[in-house]
């Protein structure tokens, strides 16, 4: 039942999320919206034991260097504790996961708004709790004391990133951010751009 059940969410997703743009990460069950320098990462994800899925969203800012997929300012759209399983009957797990799929689109809607883009996205992201982000975003906008109160707050695994931006320019820091963007595309397995815009 486990190959049935991720054959009806690869097809569902595909129906519902490849027109909005967003692409599958290989042959998982994730799916991204690809921002250039953030993404918005949409997973169906399995139990080990049953087949399945729950659904999680969540927003990755490219310039922290990563080589995984992460869900910040991640939600479960359908619930923390919804889990729509595969009991026998594709029919009624093929209905039951077009409303997932649905829950999945309009989170992906109401992100890309509530987001932006430009210098827009960045003066909303020093308004949020991620102070790593704030931190960054600061930067980006050249508010240098907004970096560096933002960076005095991030954890401890944070603090050697944040510190990196303390003392940059507006433009050093954009370029720092651009490479970093790259990098992360890279290890991701993203198309490369050929400049970050802000």
């Amino acid at each position: 039942m486990a190959q049935a059940a991720d054959r009806l969410i690869a097809a569902i997703a595909r129906d519902r999320l490849a027109p909005l743009g967003l692409i599958r990460k290989g042959r998982s069950r994730t799916w991204i919206d690809d921002h250039g320098w953030w993404l918005i990462n949409v997973e169906f994800q399995p139990l080990p034991n049953r087949p399945g899925c729950y659904l999680n969203v969540g927003e990755q800012h490219l310039w922290v260097v990563r080589d995984h997929l992460c869900f910040e300012n991640a939600e479960r759209p359908l619930g923390s504790s919804t889990f729509v399983a595969l009991d026998g009957d594709e029919e009624a797990f093929s209905q039951a996961m077009e409303g997932v799929a649905t829950a999945a689109v309009s989170a992906v809607a109401r992100r890309r708004v509530a987001h932006g883009e430009g210098t827009d996205a960045l003066s909303r992201l020093t308004q949020g709790s991620d102070d790593l982000n704030a931190g960054i975003a600061s930067a980006l906008l050249g508010d240098a004391d907004g970096t560096a109160r933002l960076s005095a707050r991030v954890h401890d695994v944070d603090q050697e990133l944040a510190a990196s931006y303390l003392r940059l320019s507006k433009s050093a820091a954009r370029e720092k951010v651009s490479v970093d963007v790259a990098t992360t595309r890279r290890q991701l397995g993203l198309a490369a751009l050929n400049v970050v815009r802000w």
